[in-house]
């Protein structure tokens, strides 16, 4: 009877469903930047069980040269948490997992390429005598691991050339960017350049006869350099020029349309009436830019718009 009573009692009971195993393990090295349930802890249960702890999401796996520690309360919470029922779990191994990113060595040698691939293509139209080197920048010696699609970033294709140029290139991973790493380029590019025959004082104006027409290491020139192929115009010497010295843009400006010492017809216009008289010019003065001028008869100068050369213009 005491059986029978005890076997009618057990009758009732619903059965308890047996708790998932679950080892932590002490530290894990993960690839992808998804950390998943399987990827720090060993599941034993029944296989669609083990399928749905395994594949529970529990955060991002740290960057590279980077760890996380993850306790079993941390774990319990996603799983508590999770969008569906994960049942019981009993746990088993360490009390906390140290999470790092996976990595490998990083391929230099497409980094570089890359890069210089990059330089090449904005640069090429512009010199044909051109050579890239790397210069001996410091590249990150690992990285994450996975599949790497290397991506430099553009450059204008008018950049100025110096003899050190930065190409970032871009390292994507999974369709996301991953990192980008600054890559440092020696450059040596042949153009021909404007060499002065002799030297010419500051203000002097320069033409093509003042000019020789050589081949020069352009990326090594501080500044922008005037090409050869490109009209000078009517311009002069911002400062001395030294003979032998390559033409610099910097040391040129536009002749002025009004030159200091100028006689000039001076137009004053006040309302509907327009008086016009002459002025002598206390500056050099440019098209739609303002220069002080005295008036003729007059005891202090005013400030007047160029209109064009030899007219200026006042209104009140």
């Amino acid at each position: 009877m005491l059986v029978a009573a005890l076997c009618g009692g057990g009758a009732g009971a619903a059965p308890q469903e047996d708790a998932a195993e679950l080892f932590l393990r002490a530290s894990v090295q993960v690839r992808a930047p998804a950390l998943t349930l399987g990827d720090v802890a060993r599941i034993d249960a029944p296989a669609d069980r083990r399928d749905r702890l395994a594949r529970l999401r529990i955060g991002a796996v740290p960057a590279s040269g980077e760890a996380r520690e993850i306790t079993r309360d941390e774990l319990e919470r996603w799983i508590a948490t999770a969008d569906e029922d994960l049942g019981v779990v009993a746990w088993k191994g360490n009390a906390s997992v140290r999470v790092a990113r996976k990595t490998v060595a990083l391929d230099r040698d497409a980094v570089l390429r890359c890069a210089t691939e990059a330089a090449r293509a904005a640069l090429r139209p512009r010199f044909r005598d051109l050579v890239i080197e790397a210069a001996g920048s410091p590249l990150p010696d690992l990285v994450a691991a996975g599949a790497v699609e290397l991506r430099a970033r553009p450059l204008d294709p008018q950049v100025e050339v110096t003899q050190r140029l930065v190409v970032w290139v871009e390292l994507w991973q999974g369709g996301r960017l991953y990192r980008a790493i600054p890559v440092a380029l020696r450059i040596q590019a042949m153009a021909p350049v404007l060499r002065l025959n002799a030297s010419i004082p500051a203000g002097a104006s320069v033409s093509m006869t003042d000019m020789s027409v050589e081949e020069r290491d352009v990326a090594a020139l501080s500044g922008a350099y005037w090409p050869a192929h490109e009209p000078l115009g009517a311009v002069r010497a911002r400062q001395p020029l030294a003979a032998g010295a390559v033409l610099m843009r910097s040391q040129l400006q536009a002749l002025p349309d009004v030159e200091r010492g100028d006689q000039v017809a001076l137009r004053v216009r006040a309302g509907s009436v327009t008086i016009e008289t002459s002025a002598r010019a206390l500056q050099d003065g440019w098209t739609d830019r303002t220069l002080r001028v005295m008036p003729a008869n007059a005891s202090e100068a005013v400030v007047a718009r160029v209109v064009r050369g030899g007219l200026v213009e006042v209104s009140q």
